[in-house]
């Protein structure tokens, strides 16, 4: 993987190569700070691909997914977009950096069936990388993923109590995984979820994953984000970064 600029599905991610050296010597706290505050200002990313779930005893699903994201000086802006046999299921999600948690700006979903996103497995807080910017709990052994060297932090939802383990790259500053448990795991607890990024497409100094894979215990979903596109906002925003029309 190049050294380049990452922007990880509105992940809040910016490269910051003249720290590399230091990473190791940084506490769990400081590492964690730098990659929540390392986002790529002023810069957007439309993603458009397919999402499929395949659940043990049941057929396949499938559904046309679009991402488009704005990253402001104080906050992400996320609208995620699925397309299925009937009506699109919207959601606009915003994350400010000050560590407030997320929040559901806009939902439009059909109440009298089960969520479209749910069905896949995701959350729109999923996507969005909100997790970030949960309450520290404590630092794991050191790991790798994809042959890339990561520190692995706990984070706790401070309202739910959720717990996810980050495996964030030490060069990248970056989560490549993310392994989800519905409160702290105790020892040998297998997550019930998890995320990982398996695909990467780069833009000139910015990049995108391409593929992503989640799973749990009977169930496996893949996103494949097929277009994608990725700009600074000064030159430029496309009028349709948060259109429904895909």
């Amino acid at each position: 993987m190049s050294k380049k600029i990452i922007l990880f599905v509105a992940l809040n991610i910016f490269i910051s190569l003249n720290m590399l050296a230091q990473t190791n010597r940084l506490t769990s706290e400081q590492f964690l700070n730098i990659t929540r505050r390392t986002h790529p200002e002023k810069t957007w990313a439309v993603l458009i691909g397919n999402v499929t779930n395949l659940r043990r005893g049941h057929d396949m699903i499938s559904a046309s997914i679009k991402v488009g994201m704005r990253f402001t000086n104080t906050r992400i802006l996320t609208k995620i977009i699925l397309k299925g046999n009937g009506k699109p299921e919207t959601y606009m999600v915003g994350q400010p950096y000050s560590g407030q948690p997320a929040s559901i700006l806009t939902e439009d979903i059909n109440k009298e069936t089960a969520p479209l996103l749910g069905e896949f497995g995701l959350r729109p807080e999923d996507l969005t990388m909100t997790f970030l910017y949960w309450d520290f709990n404590k630092e794991f052994e050191n790991d790798s993923v994809k042959g890339l060297d990561c520190r692995v932090l706990g984070l706790i939802n401070p309202e739910t109590k959720e717990y996810v383990k980050v495996f964030i790259s030490t060069e990248y500053y970056y989560p490549l995984k993310v392994e989800w448990f519905k409160s702290t795991p105790k020892a040998d607890e297998k997550p019930y979820r998890n995320v990982i990024a398996t695909a990467f497409k780069t833009e000139g100094k910015l990049g995108s994953p391409s593929k992503i894979n989640l799973y749990g215990p009977g169930w496996r979903s893949k996103i494949d984000f097929e277009r994608i596109s990725l700009g600074f906002t000064k030159d430029g925003i496309p009028k349709d970064i948060f259109s429904n029309n895909f």
